[in-house]
Protein backbone atom coordinates (compact mmCIF):
# COMPACT_ATOMS: atom_id res chain seq x y z
CA UNK A 1 0.00 0.00 0.00
CA UNK A 2 1.24 3.37 -0.91
CA UNK A 3 2.23 5.44 1.75
CA UNK A 4 3.43 9.18 2.19
CA UNK A 5 7.04 9.87 2.49
CA UNK A 6 8.48 13.17 4.02
CA UNK A 7 12.49 13.09 3.09
CA UNK A 8 15.28 15.11 3.99
CA UNK A 9 17.90 16.53 1.49
CA UNK A 10 21.26 18.89 2.65
CA UNK A 11 24.31 19.95 1.27
CA UNK A 12 26.93 21.94 2.04
CA UNK A 13 29.89 21.35 0.12
CA UNK A 14 30.64 22.44 -3.69
CA UNK A 15 27.77 23.33 -5.46
CA UNK A 16 24.96 22.81 -3.39
CA UNK A 17 22.26 23.77 -5.52
CA UNK A 18 23.40 21.03 -8.20
CA UNK A 19 23.77 18.10 -5.47
CA UNK A 20 19.97 18.70 -4.16
CA UNK A 21 18.71 19.28 -7.97
CA UNK A 22 20.62 15.22 -8.86
CA UNK A 23 19.48 13.96 -5.57
CA UNK A 24 15.82 14.98 -6.37
CA UNK A 25 16.60 13.81 -10.37
CA UNK A 26 17.98 10.43 -8.96
CA UNK A 27 14.84 9.38 -6.79
CA UNK A 28 12.39 10.48 -9.15
CA UNK A 29 13.88 7.64 -11.52
CA UNK A 30 13.36 5.14 -9.20
CA UNK A 31 11.13 2.39 -9.55
CA UNK A 32 7.76 3.00 -7.22
CA UNK A 33 8.20 5.94 -6.43
CA UNK A 34 6.48 9.55 -7.26
CA UNK A 35 7.48 12.81 -5.89
CA UNK A 36 4.26 14.43 -5.05
CA UNK A 37 5.72 18.12 -3.85
CA UNK A 38 9.53 19.59 -2.95
CA UNK A 39 10.03 22.34 -0.10
CA UNK A 40 10.92 26.04 -0.47
CA UNK A 41 14.96 25.31 -0.20
CA UNK A 42 16.10 26.92 2.86
CA UNK A 43 19.39 27.71 4.27
CA UNK A 44 20.71 27.01 7.54
CA UNK A 45 23.85 27.15 10.01
CA UNK A 46 25.47 23.61 10.72
CA UNK A 47 24.61 22.26 14.15
CA UNK A 48 26.88 21.45 16.36
CA UNK A 49 29.97 22.56 14.67
CA UNK A 50 32.12 25.54 13.40
CA UNK A 51 33.47 26.27 10.16
CA UNK A 52 31.74 24.79 7.82
CA UNK A 53 29.40 26.47 4.98
CA UNK A 54 25.66 26.84 4.95
CA UNK A 55 23.55 24.00 4.26
CA UNK A 56 21.32 23.91 1.64
CA UNK A 57 17.73 22.20 2.61
CA UNK A 58 14.81 20.68 0.78
CA UNK A 59 12.16 17.96 1.73
CA UNK A 60 10.45 15.77 -0.93
CA UNK A 61 6.82 14.41 -0.27
CA UNK A 62 7.00 11.16 -1.50
CA UNK A 63 4.15 8.18 -2.51
CA UNK A 64 5.59 4.48 -2.20
CA UNK A 65 4.94 1.21 -1.23
CA UNK A 66 8.88 1.14 -1.05
CA UNK A 67 9.65 -0.23 3.05
CA UNK A 68 11.76 1.89 4.79
CA UNK A 69 15.08 -0.25 5.31
CA UNK A 70 14.77 -1.00 1.28
CA UNK A 71 14.03 2.79 0.50
CA UNK A 72 16.95 3.91 3.12
CA UNK A 73 19.34 1.10 1.01
CA UNK A 74 17.96 2.77 -2.08
CA UNK A 75 18.99 6.55 -0.86
CA UNK A 76 22.49 5.23 0.60
CA UNK A 77 23.16 4.24 -2.97
CA UNK A 78 22.45 7.48 -4.61
CA UNK A 79 24.44 9.14 -1.85
CA UNK A 80 27.75 7.07 -3.10
CA UNK A 81 26.55 7.93 -7.07
CA UNK A 82 26.23 11.56 -6.33
CA UNK A 83 30.16 11.34 -4.80
CA UNK A 84 29.55 11.65 -1.20
CA UNK A 85 32.35 10.61 0.87
CA UNK A 86 32.33 9.23 4.08
CA UNK A 87 33.35 11.34 7.30
CA UNK A 88 32.72 11.71 10.75
CA UNK A 89 29.57 12.38 12.12
CA UNK A 90 28.35 15.78 11.83
CA UNK A 91 31.08 16.30 9.22
CA UNK A 92 30.13 18.35 5.94
CA UNK A 93 28.75 16.47 3.17
CA UNK A 94 28.04 16.47 -0.38
CA UNK A 95 24.41 15.06 -0.23
CA UNK A 96 22.09 13.71 2.34
CA UNK A 97 19.59 11.81 2.33
CA UNK A 98 17.58 11.06 5.50
CA UNK A 99 13.54 9.93 6.10
CA UNK A 100 11.91 11.77 8.20
CA UNK A 101 8.37 10.25 7.96
CA UNK A 102 7.13 7.11 6.36
CA UNK A 103 3.17 6.46 6.55
CA UNK A 104 2.62 5.78 10.05
CA UNK A 105 5.71 3.86 10.44
CA UNK A 106 7.35 3.68 13.94
CA UNK A 107 11.19 2.72 13.68
CA UNK A 108 13.75 2.74 16.81
CA UNK A 109 16.59 1.27 14.80
CA UNK A 110 20.35 1.90 15.01
CA UNK A 111 20.27 1.60 11.38
CA UNK A 112 16.97 3.98 10.94
CA UNK A 113 14.43 5.71 13.25
CA UNK A 114 11.14 7.04 11.84
CA UNK A 115 10.15 9.89 13.10
CA UNK A 116 13.96 11.20 12.49
CA UNK A 117 15.09 11.52 15.87
CA UNK A 118 15.97 15.03 14.39
CA UNK A 119 12.39 15.82 13.57
CA UNK A 120 11.71 18.20 16.71
CA UNK A 121 15.24 19.54 17.21
CA UNK A 122 15.46 21.11 13.20
CA UNK A 123 13.16 23.98 12.34
CA UNK A 124 14.08 23.88 8.39
CA UNK A 125 12.61 19.85 8.98
CA UNK A 126 8.96 20.66 10.38
CA UNK A 127 9.01 23.72 8.43
CA UNK A 128 9.19 22.39 5.08
CA UNK A 129 7.19 19.22 5.51
CA UNK A 130 4.47 21.53 6.96
CA UNK A 131 4.69 23.67 3.82
CA UNK A 132 4.07 20.08 1.91
CA UNK A 133 1.37 18.66 4.19
CA UNK A 134 0.37 20.63 7.56
CA UNK A 135 -2.09 18.33 7.90
CA UNK A 136 -0.62 15.05 7.49
CA UNK A 137 -1.21 12.76 11.06
CA UNK A 138 2.17 11.97 12.56
CA UNK A 139 1.01 9.06 15.32
CA UNK A 140 4.25 8.53 16.67
CA UNK A 141 3.29 11.51 18.29
CA UNK A 142 -0.27 11.65 18.32
CA UNK A 143 -0.47 15.63 16.21
CA UNK A 144 -0.79 16.82 12.47
CA UNK A 145 2.64 18.16 11.26
CA UNK A 146 1.12 22.17 11.86
CA UNK A 147 0.31 21.32 15.32
CA UNK A 148 4.01 19.43 16.08
CA UNK A 149 5.57 22.70 14.54
CA UNK A 150 2.90 25.10 16.79
CA UNK A 151 4.21 23.13 19.72
CA UNK A 152 8.32 23.59 19.02
CA UNK A 153 10.46 24.72 21.89
CA UNK A 154 11.28 27.87 21.98
CA UNK A 155 15.30 27.00 21.57
CA UNK A 156 14.46 25.65 18.34
CA UNK A 157 12.09 28.03 17.00
CA UNK A 158 14.93 30.70 17.16
CA UNK A 159 17.08 29.06 14.69
CA UNK A 160 17.93 30.83 11.55
CA UNK A 161 16.70 29.92 8.41
CA UNK A 162 16.75 31.86 5.33
CA UNK A 163 14.91 30.97 1.89
CA UNK A 164 17.64 30.26 -0.55
CA UNK A 165 16.73 32.07 -4.22
CA UNK A 166 19.84 31.16 -6.33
Amino acid sequence: MDQYVFVALGSNIDDRLKYINSAIASISLLEGISVLKKSSLLETAPVGVSGQKDYLNQVLLLKTSIEPFSLLRKFKNIEVLLGRVARERWAEREIDIDIILHGDFILNDEVLTIPHKEILNRLFILKACVELKPDFFVKAYGKTLVKLYESLDDSVKQQELKVFTS
